[in-house]
């Protein structure tokens, strides 16, 4: 029975053998960054006064991790504010290109990223609502910085919003900066 009990836990270590050097692979090389993180933005729109926002998640964002220096990053942004009866939400959907320019890898150093994306947005008040869009370019400088099995990111950017004229939104100047945390798989 010693022998059987023995001969049963080297087949089960063995059956593991590959899936752990898989995962030993998969985390030098990953196929994708996911991260969350935190902002302040100073926005400005044409013709009006200009707003300081705080806020996290500023965005969630999962990036396509290529073997180049590219790397395809889709970002996901969603602010909610209710009080006084009234209610609104701005669900924003980008697109992103991030070029990195550290010669190691692209786990770590500076980057600079390109974007574009559409503001959905959609206000209530009294059960009477409206809803825009507003599409938006960004760019951007930052970096990587290693820290355990992921990497703070720390980035400088700005945000053009094309003005709307169906639904009287004016064009709008967004900057700010952000700091995030990335994690690899």
């Amino acid at each position: 029975m010693h022998r059987l009990i023995q001969r049963i836990s080297l087949a089960a270590a063995l059956t593991l053998v590959p899936a752990i050097a898989a995962a030993q692979h998969g985390m030098e090389n990953p196929k994708h960054e996911l991260g969350v993180d935190l902002g302040v933005v100073y926005s400005k729109p044409s013709g009006g006064d200009g707003v300081i926002s705080i806020g996290t998640p500023v965005d969630l964002r999962i990036g396509f991790v290529s073997s180049g220096k590219v790397e395809v990053e889709p970002r996901f942004s969603f602010l909610f504010a209710s009080g006084g009866g009234s209610s609104a939400w701005v669900f924003t959907p980008d697109i992103n290109l991030l070029f990195g320019m550290s010669a190691n890898n692209n786990k770590q150093g500076p980057y600079l990223t390109v974007g574009a994306g559409v503001n959905l947005a959609h206000a209530s008040s009294g059960g009477v609502g409206s809803s825009a869009s507003q599409f938006n370019f960004n760019g951007g400088i930052g970096t990587r910085v290693p820290y355990e099995s992921g990497a703070f990111r720390l980035e400088a950017f700005a945000r053009y919003l094309l003005k709307n004229t169906s639904k009287n939104l004016p064009n709008e100047l967004q900057i700010g900066a952000r700091i995030g945390l990335s994690l690899w798989h």
